[in-house]
């Protein structure tokens, strides 16, 4: 799904919030809405983006374009807690927040002492935050991540800076 106005406006106000932090690499999901962002943060920042497959949303397997409810009915017949849950051909969140804190951990290595952009998902986000804070998935619902939406960590110190900022995303009058 591409980004609409609406998303370009967003990614372009996150894009000028950027450019004040001094990106040294940008990677991206390779899904379309996240490359388009990345793109409209590469023309304001001068950083070139790359895409990384270990950015990618949480795997939903066969519940990819299914009702939200026949995935919910899925959980709720299966015998695992929601956050283990895996759909047939997808990951669980468990697995989703391995991956995340992994992935961040390494582009943190590779770059050590820069500054990094991810582009990334709200489930990929909130895995990574619960992850490199050391918390399990089963707090996974009591996070929100909005669209464009600023998370500033430092993966291998274990810290978390900012959370779900969008101070860049409000209307100033």
């Amino acid at each position: 799904i591409e980004l609409n106005e609406n998303g370009r406006q967003q990614a372009q106000n996150l894009a000028r919030r950027l450019s004040g932090y001094g990106i040294d690499a940008l990677y991206t999901s390779p899904y379309l809405r996240a490359v388009q962002t990345a793109e409209i943060i590469s023309s304001e920042t001068g950083v070139e983006g790359t895409q990384l497959d270990d950015l990618r949303e949480v795997d939903q397997g066969y519940f990819v374009d299914v009702p939200i409810q026949e995935v919910n009915d899925a959980i709720e017949a299966s015998d695992d807690p929601e956050h283990e849950w895996a759909p047939q051909g997808g990951e669980s969140m468990v697995k989703c927040r391995q991956r995340a804190v992994d992935t961040l951990l390494g582009l943190a290595e590779k770059h050590s002492g820069e500054t990094v952009a991810a582009v990334a998902h709200g489930s990929f986000n909130k895995a990574a935050i619960l992850g490199i804070l050391g918390y399990s998935t089963e707090h996974f619902d009591r996070m929100n991540q909005a669209n464009c939406c600023l998370n500033m960590m430092r993966p291998a110190e274990h810290e978390i800076v900012s959370v779900n900022n969008v101070n860049h995303l409000q209307k100033r009058f």
